[in-house]
């Protein structure tokens, strides 16, 4: 394994390429777990126009696997993931219940409200610009596989 040189100027915080570089390719996973270490099956997004039958194969057990253009998660597939691996996952944990996200605009939608208030999840976004000091996962999970990542890359 090999890390990647990117140049950037010194007071930059994260860099990233909003491209992927050339014949790159975004993958989003949806993670979500609970205090207890209950980790929900992921949902991955491949940036692609059809999604690969060879991509799904030997995945983790109930993954849900979709496509956008970017690989990005959009409005119509975080409802998606909301209403069909959500609330599927979460059917037998007592309410109301908490669901605590980033302020993504894509995570915001009227459909999406509407069918958390109805199963009663209370939806809580954190304030803009800091997701990446409060946010659960990626402070505690997400920067653990960070920081075992700089280690193999050097």
């Amino acid at each position: 394994i090999s890390g990647e040189w990117v140049c950037v100027p010194a007071d930059t915080k994260e860099a990233f390429e909003d491209q992927g570089g050339s014949r790159k390719t975004f993958t989003t996973v949806v993670a979500c777990g609970n205090a207890a270490g209950v980790i929900l099956p992921p949902y991955i997004i491949y940036g692609a126009k059809n999604l690969n039958p060879l991509w799904c194969e030997r995945g983790p057990n109930r993954a849900q696997y979709r496509c956008s253009n970017k690989g990005w998660i959009t409005e119509d597939l975080f409802f998606d993931w909301f209403q069909k691996l959500f609330l599927v996952e979460t059917i037998h944990i007592a309410r109301p219940l908490l669901l605590l996200m980033d302020n993504l605009s894509a995570h915001i939608s009227i459909r999406t409200i509407e069918l958390a208030q109805k199963h009663q999840v209370i939806l809580l976004c954190f304030p803009p610009n800091t997701t990446h000091a409060l946010q659960p996962l990626d402070v505690v999970t997400f920067g653990f596989v960070l920081l075992c990542g700089k280690r193999v890359d050097g």
